[in-house]
């Protein structure tokens, strides 16, 4: 499944995607160049700690997916306030 990076909170390490089935909340689990538009390539269907494709930079990245299925304002809102 491909997602969509909306939003970065570089100093929580939070990212929030958007997936064909709603949006996520990531949490980076190591040092990464993350930025709004990257396309990630991995399994974002269920909460668990995942090892995803960064096409748009060209790595793999180690994440935590934390929410699934979330609304844009309830993403934003968690990002935004975390």
């Amino acid at each position: 499944m491909k997602a969509v990076v909306t939003l970065v909170n570089e100093a929580k390490g939070l990212i929030a995607t958007q997936t064909d089935q709603g949006f996520c909340i990531i949490k980076l689990l190591d040092n990464y160049d993350i930025d709004p538009g990257d396309i990630l390539e991995g399994g974002f269907g269920q909460p668990g700690q995942e090892t995803v494709k960064n096409i748009s930079q060209i790595e793999d990245i180690h994440i935590d997916i934390l929410e699934v299925g979330l609304t844009p304002f309830t993403v934003e809102r968690r990002i935004k306030q975390a």
